[in-house]
């Protein structure tokens, strides 16, 4: 399966946002049972917070993704400044 299969773009709200489609198809849409859209909305921006902000990932050196962009960009600025 090519990598692009592995993701998909959905959007919250009217903000398209791409995510890895098997951890939340498992853990959001098969885990949950919703009565509402704003239900799935609201379960899926949580979900979200939770991948994107706490969980590690491999890929990335075992940090969440806001982690990695954090320290990615300090090494920018640095990079920038000529100290890096």
């Amino acid at each position: 399966m090519s990598k692009e299969a592995k993701t998909r773009t959905t959007f919250i709200g009217a903000q398209p946002v791409k995510i890895a489609f098997a951890p939340y198809r498992l853990e959001v849409l098969d885990a949950h049972q919703f009565q509402t859209i704003d239900e799935a909305r609201a379960t899926t921006e949580q979900w979200l917070t939770i991948y994107n902000d706490i969980r590690t990932h491999s890929a990335i050196g075992h940090l969440p993704p806001k982690g990695f962009k954090e320290r990615w960009q300090q090494q920018q600025s640095l990079l920038i400044a000529g100290t890096g």
